[in-house]
């Protein structure tokens, strides 16, 4: 059964090995919905966002195939873990007296952003998740779409569930009970984060081993 899959890759900056990424993911019978490069918070390398369609059984194959290219550092498949999604949609739509009211009220409830305007045509800017995206898509679609402009999928994997009222002090004086459980609250983080940094490793492992 084909379904879409959401691959983070972390890679090296090399000016191939975008090419040979795509080359694996077609040979294997996926279909691209989008691509999305970008800087990373390390000059020397970039993340690679994928939006793929595919057989389920082929999707472990191609991890294990990424991850002897060199330069790929860090896979993470996005699709069924927590994680956060964006794009963003730049639009010109046909604006005329009549449907103008409308149209911002459409736009106040989505949180859409007016960036240009003459008497006719308006130009919009959304940013959301895909979901969010693909609705107000759908909404202004009646008002007569001029020109439309979507950015791919940039994603990123939730580190926990943390509540933030924990860490947030009442008063300005933080009590020792509060400074306690801050300092359990921060061992806590770095714990899940070296976990989760010892399975990349290990995933990594498996995959190379296989």
């Amino acid at each position: 059964m084909r379904q879409d899959y959401i691959i983070s890759i972390l890679i090296e900056n090399q000016s191939s090995i975008l090419t040979r990424i795509l080359w694996l993911f077609t040979g294997c019978g996926f279909y691209l919905e989008s691509i999305t490069i970008g800087s990373t918070e390390k000059s020397n390398m970039s993340r690679i966002i994928l939006v793929v369609t595919g057989r389920v059984k082929f999707i472990n194959q191609l991890i294990r195939q990424l991850y002897k290219l060199l330069p790929v550092i860090k896979i993470e498949n996005l699709t069924y873990i927590p994680s956060v999604k964006r794009e963003l949609l730049l639009c010109k739509i046909f604006a005329v007296d009549s449907d103008r009211t409308e149209l911002l009220e459409v736009c106040n409830f989505f949180g859409a952003k007016i960036m240009d305007f003459t008497s006719k045509i308006l130009t919009l800017e959304i940013s959301g998740n895909p979901e969010k995206i693909l609705a107000f898509e759908q909404i202004i679609n009646k008002f007569g779409i001029i020109e439309l402009s979507r950015t791919g999928l940039i994603a990123l994997s939730r580190e926990s569930a943390i509540n933030t009222a924990i860490i947030k002090p009442k008063t300005k004086k933080i009590s020792k009970l509060n400074k306690f459980n801050f300092k359990k609250l921060k061992k806590n983080i770095f714990l899940i984060k070296e976990l989760k940094r010892l399975k990349q490793e290990k995933l990594k492992k498996s995959y190379l081993d296989n």
